[in-house]
């Protein structure tokens, strides 16, 4: 497997808190990007079985939001989550 350095700057305290908690391993730094990969993947998917969804119903001729709305309210709950995860810290 080939391999990529990363060299990451971080703030001491939290630096000092990662390291404190075994989170600056080469194993545990992949875990986490694997980790955020894939629910990222995931919320890519149920969007996109999302905006299928609305798009079957338009062709059935049955009213629902648009493609727009959609994307709307996907952003809207992401940049909510952002919000919540930030307060959380």
């Amino acid at each position: 497997m080939n391999m990529v350095k990363v060299k990451l700057t971080l703030p001491k305290d939290l630096a000092e808190q990662a390291e404190a908690f075994g989170l600056l391993t080469n194993e545990r730094f992949a875990l986490m990007i694997r980790n955020a990969l894939e629910k990222r993947r995931r919320k890519e998917e149920a969007a996109q079985r999302l905006k299928e969804m609305v798009a079957e119903l338009h062709a059935d001729g049955e009213q629902g939001p648009s493609l727009e709305e959609i994307d709307e309210e996907v952003r809207a709950y992401r940049k909510k989550r952002r919000e919540l995860k930030l307060n959380s810290e």
